[in-house]
């Protein structure tokens, strides 16, 4: 896989924002009106972090994404200027994004699994919930690389060929490192749905007769 990126075919996560708040800043306001009072303890703290890690995990992959988008134009500059000027490198800021992004991911899906087991019985979307499934061993596999990546080289299992930073191919549609593929498209949707899924989860509020209902 060349590390020479020649388009940007990462799909924007930013796009299901529209219209909405962040979910750092939707959770306080929710917060306000009283959503957490009488929350089951480790849902609070579940949910707590959850928004965090969404947008943070969001961000991180849009930062990927311009560093992108900014790779393919410097490209293009004028070979003068280029010259003159010197030439930005963009690769290293890009797998750095990924790398945060794709570990930050991870913590997500363990936190939505311990929400999906939770006594408490928080009602989650069946498709949604296979739609993690699909996905998890994907995002597990690509993050054991980049944590277990010092252990494989010092033990001689990494091949010269085989990267060892997360990067992108041609038209940025898959992520890989070392012999594990990770398709752009597969990462934004799950991020994308998890905003979405972390957004309404915000909105519900708990007490011990009712259980879980959603505040108006």
């Amino acid at each position: 896989m060349n590390t020479l990126i020649k388009e940007c075919k990462m799909p924007d996560v930013n796009e299901v924002l529209t219209g909405k708040l962040k979910l750092v800043p939707h959770f306080i306001l929710c917060h306000l009106i009283g959503v957490g009072k009488d929350f089951p303890e480790y849902m609070d703290s579940y949910r707590t972090n959850l928004a965090r890690l969404v947008d943070k995990a969001m961000f991180e992959y849009s930062e990927a994404r311009e560093c992108v988008i900014s790779e393919v134009e410097e490209q293009n500059r004028d070979i003068n200027d280029m010259t003159e000027n010197g030439r930005y490198i963009y690769t290293h800021l890009i797998a750095n994004n990924l790398e945060n992004c794709i570990i930050t991911t991870k913590r997500i899906i363990n936190y939505f699994n311990k929400i999906k087991s939770d006594k408490s019985k928080f009602p989650i979307n069946k498709i949604f919930k296979k739609q993690i499934e699909s996905i998890e061993k994907d995002i597990r596999d690509i993050r054991d690389d980049i944590e277990h990546m010092d252990k494989d080289i010092n033990k001689g299992s990494k091949k010269r060929e085989d990267t060892i930073a997360p990067v992108l191919n041609l038209d940025s549609t898959e992520i890989k490192i070392l012999s594990h593929i990770l398709k752009t498209e597969s990462l934004a949707n799950l991020l994308k749905n998890f905003y979405i899924f972390t957004y309404d989860f915000i909105q519900y509020k708990f007490d011990k007769n009712n259980g879980f209902t959603k505040i108006q």
